[in-house]
């Protein structure tokens, strides 16, 4: 159940009249973070960076989910591998392998 308070944040966002309309998934993940008080798992980065900037809605990424699930022993890089290459067939990620995401996160160190 959402409340009408939420119900209509959501149409808000996917409304043809909004300049900055976001598709029905990320606007329903938004409302749900929100309401929840909890954290927007998204990739789509051009969707939720103005909502959750202007709103201090917390998010993750696929490969920070990866990142930390392989740094916590949870999976091996080689389940990662296997993950993120899946999730690229659908165009989600970019074209890279999860290798590269781990010695990313290893030089910067940003979560």
């Amino acid at each position: 159940m959402v409340s009408d308070q939420e119900f209509n944040e959501y149409r808000k966002l996917i409304s043809m009249k909004n300049p900055k309309r976001i598709g029905k998934g990320e606007a329903a993940a938004i409302v749900i973070a929100r309401a929840h008080k909890g954290t927007l798992a998204s990739n789509n980065l051009s969707d939720i960076l103005p909502y959750v900037g202007t709103n201090k809605l917390p998010y993750i990424r696929t490969d920070n989910i990866l990142y930390l699930s392989y740094e916590r022993n949870y999976i091996s890089i080689e389940k990662g591998n296997q993950i993120w290459n899946d999730m690229k067939r659908y165009k989600r990620l970019p074209n890279c392998d999860f290798k590269e995401i781990v010695k990313r996160f290893r030089e910067n160190k940003k979560f």
